[in-house]
């Protein structure tokens, strides 16, 4: 048969184990605080701004869009390049012939540097052909 004393002793236990967690919980709670703390002082110390703002973001959109224009512009000024570098070297081989055709210096020389000139002006206009990067 219990007496009220038991009854005391249980409640007392229970209090005891209540205040033990609550503390526990407490130390635990104090941690996080000091965590965060420390955390929101690194994060201040960087002083960054995160993002860009709707401006920059314009602003970059117009960057990037004058970029494909120039890119365009130099594409097309490189492919006129490679397109004049091939006509050099076929009027260039036609002088070779010329020559060779007409007993001047070394015949087989003159037809081997011609050869050789047709063969540049050949991957000139290959590459005046190719599409730009990424398309």
């Amino acid at each position: 048969m219990r007496t009220g004393d038991d009854s005391e002793a249980v409640n007392v236990e229970t209090d005891d184990h209540m205040h033990e967690r609550t503390q526990l919980r407490l130390g635990e709670l104090r941690q996080r605080t000091r965590e965060i703390a420390e955390r929101r002082q690194q994060l201040a110390r960087l002083n960054a701004p995160c993002g860009s703002s709707v401006e920059e973001a314009g602003r970059a959109a117009e960057r990037a869009e004058q970029a494909l224009v120039n890119a365009a512009a130099a594409y097309t000024r490189a492919t006129q390049a490679c397109l004049r570098s091939a006509d050099a070297h076929e009027a260039a081989a036609a002088r070779y012939e010329s020559l060779a055709a007409a007993g001047f210096g070394d015949a087989a020389e003159h037809r081997r540097l011609a050869q050789r000139h047709r063969e540049m002006s050949a991957t000139d206009r290959r590459v005046a052909s190719k599409p730009p990067c990424g398309q």
